[in-house]
Parts: structure tokens; sequence; C-alpha cells
């Protein structure tokens, strides 16, 4: 049996009450008198405005804001988009320095090699969440994309993908990706408005990595990074390019 502990707030009386949430069994909740297929009572809600944020949702009546979602989620993104706007806030020399330690961080070697086990079946897994920064974009290339941060993270369950399909990319190998996006050639992919390629060629080999923008565009993730074959580097009628490769001093 699993048991939780939580700390609740009532804001009428301004006090909290630990409480413990017990899993029961279907039998154990109609004894206590839950009549199944009974009908969902309606939910109505009211608007909040996020100060912090100037946003607002709709929380449901009754409900504090923030507890209308999945706490482990919601705390997992909370972490992500903080750490990315503190990498945001840096100067230029020093965003591009902290993207090159991160990769070389043991919580980014956590992610890069799928300690957490991720599979492609555990879609309710919150550890598919768990990202660790990996490279900067600068600005230009920002405004290109049209995103609104420059961090570009990697998930668990894209370094996962990235394993299967690709296993021979080491981990040193990630340091290239800052070097890709800030001087590579950048390509428009046309099957996606999400998706954009940065080329560069490696001791001869031609190598690529595909960097995503969430539909918000508040947050980019590096799909896959790899070698490709000489037919697919530089422009084709996929990848349009968007700004060419460039001179950048590290």
């Amino acid at each position: 049996m699993d048991d939780s502990w939580w700390l609740v707030h009532y804001p009428p009386n301004g006090w909290l009450c630990q409480c413990r949430v017990r899993q029961i069994t279907r039998f154990e909740a109609e004894s206590l008198g839950y009549v199944p297929d009974t009908p969902a009572p309606e939910v109505t809600t009211r608007p909040w405005k996020n100060k912090a944020t100037g946003e607002t949702v709709q929380v449901p009546r009754g409900i504090d804001p923030g507890w209308q979602t999945h706490p482990g989620l919601t705390r997992a993104g909370n972490v992500r988009r903080h750490l990315a706007q503190r990498l945001d806030n840096l100067p230029d020399t020093a965003r591009t320095v902290a993207a090159r330690d991160m990769v070389r961080s043991a919580p980014f070697r956590a992610v890069q090699e799928n300690i957490f086990k991720h599979q492609r079946r555990m879609v309710t897994d919150p550890n598919r969440r768990l990202t660790a920064p990996v490279a900067m974009l600068d600005g230009d290339r920002v405004d290109l994309i049209r995103a609104k941060t420059r961090t570009v993270s990697l998930s668990v369950g894209d370094a996962a993908k990235q394993l299967e399909r690709h296993p021979s990319v080491t981990r040193e190998q990630y340091e290239m990706v800052q070097d890709f996006i800030q001087s590579g050639a950048m390509y428009e992919d046309a099957a996606s408005e999400f998706e954009f390629v940065f080329q560069r060629m490696v001791d001869g080999v031609p190598w690529a990595a595909v960097i995503h923008v969430t539909k918000d565009r508040q947050e980019l993730f590096l799909k896959s990074f790899h070698r490709i074959r000489a037919k697919q580097f530089g422009e084709t009628d996929r990848f349009v390019l968007m700004d060419a490769a460039r001179d950048v001093e590290n």
C-alpha cells in the first residue's frame, strides 16, 4: 500500500493541516459510499493571474492555484524553465562556457547515458521530462527560429532514442553541438515548422544536429546529433538554408 503525506492549506481559515493520502481498493471505496458510474460533478473555473509571469489561467473554483496540475510534471517543467532563464541571462561568453561545462557534468552524463532506463512505452513516466542543457543559441539565430529562449536541452526521451539509433556518438562528441548551432550552416525543415538542422564537416565527415522548438516557442530541444551521408549535406528540397556557415571565435 502506498501512503503519501500532504500539507494542505485552507485559505478561509488560514491554517495548515498535514494529512495522509492512502490508495484504497474498489470494494473499500464502495463500502464507504462510492457509487460506480456516478456522473462527475460539473467543474467551474475562475481566472487567476500569475503576478510573476503576467499569464492568466483558469483555475477550478475552490482549488488554490497550482493544485490543478500534476505536481511532479509541473515541478520538472518549472525547474527546466528556471534553469534556461538563468542561462539566457548570462553574458554571451559566459553562456558558451557554461554550456560546455554542463555537457561535461554528471547530470548531463546521466541523461545522455539514459541511466533512468527510459522506454517509449513509459508514456506516463515523469522522467521523460528530465533534461540537461547542451548548448546555447546566439541572438540572431534565436530570432530566426522565433524562440523565446537560447537554451537547447537534451531530454531523457530523446537521449534514449539517440542511444538506440546512433549508439556510436559519445558524450565527448556532444561538446561539438555548441559549435554546430553557433557556426554551422542552419536549415529549416520544410516538413515541419518546428524542426531546424545545423550542419558542419568534422574531420571530413558531415554531421547534423536537429533542434526542435516547442509550439509555444518557450523551449528548445536537441532531437538528434549524428553523422549523415554526403548526399544529405547541404541544401535540399526538404532542408532550406536560413543562415550560412560562419567563422566564430570560440
